[in-house]
């Protein structure tokens, strides 16, 4: 073989090559896949089987919306409103347990607060839980307004006991 007729040879092959290389990427791009929505078999079996709770392993959308709605922009100073007055803390009645209690503060921005019934409610200022505005934050205490009069409430003391 001459020198000529071997580099018609390999000048041939690779474009034999190269269009079969773009024949496959065309069939792979245009050939559809097969889905179950094409499927008749697949339609029927999905309107007679029942969908199960467990089967959805996320959480529903609306379960978000405390989260979507919560202001992400507060006050990181520690400014009081000029019309506040100082009240002192009102003394629950030994009649009736307070229906709210302090769990704890995050900072001055956020409140824990545990309602009558038993849950724990996180609140920023202007916020409401139980029936209660909360006006101001501190780090021990939480200025509430129930009914028409602020109450102040206070973290308990933890107390440390031994086993």
């Amino acid at each position: 073989m001459s020198g000529r007729r071997l580099n018609i040879f390999l000048r041939t092959g690779a474009v034999m090559l190269t269009a079969g290389a773009g024949a496959v990427l065309a069939v792979g791009f245009l050939t559809p896949l097969p889905s179950p929505a094409n499927d008749v078999a697949s339609e029927v079996r999905a309107t007679t089987t029942p969908q199960h709770a467990g089967d959805n392993q996320l959480p529903p959308v609306d379960s978000f919306d405390a989260a979507f709605k919560r202001p992400l922009r507060v006050a990181l100073t520690d400014t009081a409103p000029t019309t506040m007055t100082p009240t002192a803390p009102v003394a629950p009645s030994a009649a009736a347990p307070p229906p709210l209690v302090l769990v704890g503060t995050i900072g001055q921005s956020l409140a824990m607060i545990r309602t009558a019934d038993g849950t724990v409610a996180v609140k920023g200022v202007g916020e409401q839980v139980g029936g209660a505005d909360v006006l101001a934050i501190r780090p021990t205490q939480v200025d509430v307004r129930i009914g028409g009069k602020t109450v102040t409430l206070e973290k308990p003391v933890e107390t440390e006991e031994n086993p």
